[in-house]
């Protein structure tokens, strides 16, 4: 039996396969979408609009601000986990006793 790390890693490779090619799909589809609206004509209010980014520095700052938010979110995981380990082993009964046991033991 896979560990839960192992099993984590295939459970999200599967998923990544399958979302890959539909990014192939999507990104051709804007690539289409593109294409149609480079032969539209201007619209004039557009270039009225000062200092908007670019599509790529508005990716690029979200997913930065995304990773230090995970990055931010695991810490904090990590931390509570290991000061709430003591107060586990308390609440999670050892594994094969009995229910009724269980209960009373911790009464």
């Amino acid at each position: 039996m896979p560990s839960y790390a192992e099993f984590t890693e295939q459970v999200g490779n599967r998923v990544l396969d399958v979302v890959r090619p539909l990014q192939d799909v999507v990104a051709h589809a804007v690539q289409v979408a593109d294409t149609f609206a480079s032969k539209l004509p201007a619209v004039p209010f557009a270039a009225t609009l000062p200092n908007l980014p670019s599509g790529r520095e508005v990716v690029i700052a979200n997913f930065d601000l995304v990773e230090r938010l995970v990055a931010s979110q695991r810490a904090f995981a990590l931390r509570l986990v290991s000061v709430s380990a003591e107060s586990a082993r308390v609440f999670v009964p050892a594994q094969g006793t009995p229910v009724e046991e269980r209960v009373h033991a911790s009464v």
